[in-house]
């Protein structure tokens, strides 16, 4: 049995050789070194086990028997070196961090610090090494194995080095996602992607503070996915009635300690299943598993809690393969079971929660006949940013048509993900009445007391509020 699962994964690696330099995080695959080695029972825990694409939180991997994650030895000032093999423009490293049942290793990460530099040295101490975000804290590694870090602004280089500079502790690494999201950007396609089903779900939930959607009933939140709900597909919807290769994708905003089917779509033979699993009965829930057939094709951990993530899914029948996608990156590769494939559409149920163990929110889902590329999938990303949040009745922000330029009080200027994201910052910042991005670079600018000036950029555009949230501009100054 343990030899079956052997060969399986072999596969899997394989797929990813093949199919995942077309479209995978700057990170896997390529080489990495590091300060010691931890072994142990004949095991070494090499520093390849943080970019193999395979993001297992314990450190013997529950199927093959081997490493899952990189261990160092317990010295001072341990690292870890990722060699890119060239010089990127970073915005994002996601570093994903050892948990175990009944342990607390998790919490060893806390002050490691990320440091980017184009030099083969260390780079650590060099003076061409700069950090990318804020050393790990505390809190975050009891909320989540998930560690994000956004460089801002951008940091070009080569090498990418996780390391404690301040204690003598074990490095535990289990995967780490580098990404240059500036390399493909927004789509220019947003209004040409042609969904077969568009659904809004909770999508006015996304125009509140987040803070407000963590307690059941405040007003259009209350629609929790806490229950089984089903949407009907047609076959008119589809290019044909036989549908080989499909994507589905949504924003999800899970609270703490909820688990479940996520969404499922068709059945019997053919069922496709998003789970939210509990993966090893430690910290938050993270991890979501894909199923198809009702065997795991893909895994990887991708949620926060209390946090709007945008997840996608694509099915590639032909190809045999499916990805899972994180705020338009890629997070996991999988291979799918080689039978015979081929969704039959006459009447399609998708089918949203299970009941009594999924407690979350679901907005903008949307389902696609075709795999979208990356540059499409971050395109399905924005698109409330110019069909549903901005443009509908209620909406808490409007589009300044023509397109002009902001001045005023600045309150943050930075890199973001996206559109979405930028407005939900100036939700959350006191005194923000109006913000602009830039669709080229994705920057976002937050304004205090906004003059709207007379000249316009390419590629920028503003929004100023409309609804205001009285208690957010008490003791603002006019």
């Amino acid at each position: 049995m343990r030899l079956q699962w052997k060969i399986r994964f072999m596969m899997y690696y394989v797929l990813l050789f093949i199919y995942g330099a077309k479209s995978y995080y700057l990170s896997w695959n390529k080489t990495a070194s590091s300060k010691s080695v931890y072994s142990a029972t004949g095991i070494f825990h090499m520093p390849e086990c943080a970019i193999d694409g395979d993001d297992y939180t314990i450190l013997i991997h529950p199927i093959s028997g081997g490493s899952s994650c990189f261990h160092s030895g317990g010295g001072s000032q341990e690292w870890l070196k990722i060699d890119l093999q060239k010089s990127y423009r970073i915005t994002r490293v996601t570093v994903i961090n050892r948990v175990e049942p009944g342990s607390t290793v998790h919490k060893r990460l806390e002050g490691a610090e990320i440091r980017i530099s184009s030099t083969s040295s260390l780079g650590i101490a060099d003076d061409d090494s700069k950090k990318c975000g804020e050393p790990v804290t505390m809190a975050s590694t009891i909320l989540s194995p998930i560690i994000d870090r956004t460089c801002q602004p951008p940091i070009t280089g080569r090498y990418v080095i996780l390391w404690q500079p301040t204690k003598t502790e074990f490095l535990n690494i289990c995967e780490v996602r580098i990404y240059d999201e500036h390399k493909t950007g927004a789509s220019p396609i947003t209004n040409k992607l042609n969904p077969v089903g568009v659904w809004q779900l909770s999508w006015s939930c996304m125009l509140y503070e987040t803070k407000m959607i963590t307690t059941v009933g405040n007003g259009d939140c209350k629609d929790e996915v806490s229950k089984t709900v089903l949407l009907d597909t047609f076959e008119n919807s589809f290019n044909d009635n036989e549908m080989d290769a499909f994507t589905v994708a949504f924003y999800i905003y899970p609270n703490i300690n909820t688990e479940g089917n996520i969404l499922k779509i068709w059945e019997a033979q053919d069922c496709l299943r998003i789970e939210q699993t509990y993966s090893n009965g430690l910290l938050y829930k993270s991890e979501v598993t894909v199923f198809y057939g009702g065997q795991q094709v893909t895994r990887a951990h991708v949620l926060l809690p209390d946090t709007w993530t945008f997840l996608a899914l694509t099915f590639d029948g032909n190809e045999l393969l499916t990805k899972l996608w994180r705020n338009g990156e890629i997070a996991s590769i999988g291979n799918i079971p080689d039978q015979n494939f081929g969704f039959q559409i006459s009447h399609t149920e998708i089918e949203l929660g299970s009941s009594g163990q999924l407690n979350t929110l679901l907005a903008a889902l949307q389902l696609y006949d075709r795999v979208l590329d990356e540059a499409e999938i971050k395109a399905a990303r924005d698109r409330p940013l110019t069909n549903w949040i901005f443009d509908k009745k209620g909406a808490l922000f409007e589009k300044l048509v023509p397109t002009r330029s902001l001045a005023g009080q600045r309150l943050y200027q930075g890199v973001v993900g996206s559109g979405v994201k930028c407005s939900q910052m100036c939700l959350e910042t006191r005194c923000c009445d109006a913000f602009s991005f830039n669709t080229k670079d994705h920057v976002c600018t937050l304004f205090s007391h906004h003059v709207t000036m007379e000249e316009s950029f390419k590629f920028i555009y503003s929004y100023r509020m409309i609804l205001w949230n009285i208690k957010s501009f008490i003791g603002c100054s006019n």
